[in-house]
């Protein structure tokens, strides 16, 4: 420390100080407490932003594009963007929409007219909630996602990796698998797509107010792009009772 060359400099700043401590009222002896500084907000920290379906809250990335639900029974509808996606992405059609063409955004066989650069790289998060009876057994949805998928030669696909575990203290069924995609355009139309290099993350939550089923899926390079985020999402969960909204049957 060099202070002893700047005398004044030291008796200023002590003035300064003393000066301070003897205004306003009351004793001013002690130290001088800082105001509290409000939290965050959930959701606020880290990038992400708090989304829910019903009881169930999640936190998403700032990147994922929040959509308009296409229909009563999607709680939430991201798009997941592919690398190169470029303006008007979000807008594009969803080609793994479970729930056919004409139902809104994100659906239809391929892409539309005015599709966005990129369009055939995004992915796409929904999840779904078809009242308290859900839409079928876990075991049921579990095997309808994994027969949503074939390997290069149509046959049946091998190596879903299929977890059970506890997440908010709800039973989580989830199930990973990777290969052609040839799921039905809409349920009961008998029309596939036929989508190669897809990936599918998805999951049967079992709440109170029933199964809600998450479901990501879309080529292979933009799902392992995001797959980090989408284990933390559903790693996020949390249950607040508000109470749920009921629709119409189906399956996703």
């Amino acid at each position: 420390m060099r202070s002893i060359a700047r005398p004044s400099i030291v008796i200023a700043a002590a003035a300064a100080i003393a000066s301070a401590g003897c205004q306003g009222n009351g004793d001013k002896s002690g130290p001088t407490t800082a105001p509290d500084t409000p939290a965050p907000a959930p959701g606020a920290m880290n990038g992400t932003t708090q989304v829910q379906a019903d009881d169930l809250h999640f936190l998403a990335p700032e990147d994922w594009v929040a959509e308009t639900p296409a229909s009563e029974s999607r709680k939430i509808q991201y798009l997941l963007p592919g690398a190169g996606a470029g303006p008007g992405a979000a807008n594009t059609p969803d080609l793994r929409s479970p729930e056919g063409p004409g139902t809104g955004p994100g659906a239809g066989p391929g892409p539309g007219p005015g599709a966005g650069a990129g369009a055939d790289k995004n992915a796409s998060l929904i999840i779904y909630y078809f009242g308290h009876g859900g839409a079928g057994t876990v075991q049921t949805n579990l095997d309808r996602w994994i027969g949503q998928f074939a390997d290069d030669q149509g046959n049946p696909p091998t190596g879903a990796a299929i977890e059970q575990r506890t997440i908010a203290g709800l039973p989580v069924h989830q199930v990973v698998i990777s290969g052609r995609y040839v799921a039905e355009t809409s349920p009961g139309s008998g029309e596939h797509y036929d989508l190669p290099d897809q990936k599918m993350f998805a999951a049967v939550i079992q709440a109170p107010a029933g199964r809600y089923y998450l479901k990501a899926v879309g080529p292979r390079a933009t799902m392992e792009k995001h797959w980090s985020a989408l284990e933390a999402f559903l790693e996020s969960m949390e249950v607040r009772e508000t109470g749920a909204t009921p629709s119409g049957p189906g399956h996703p």
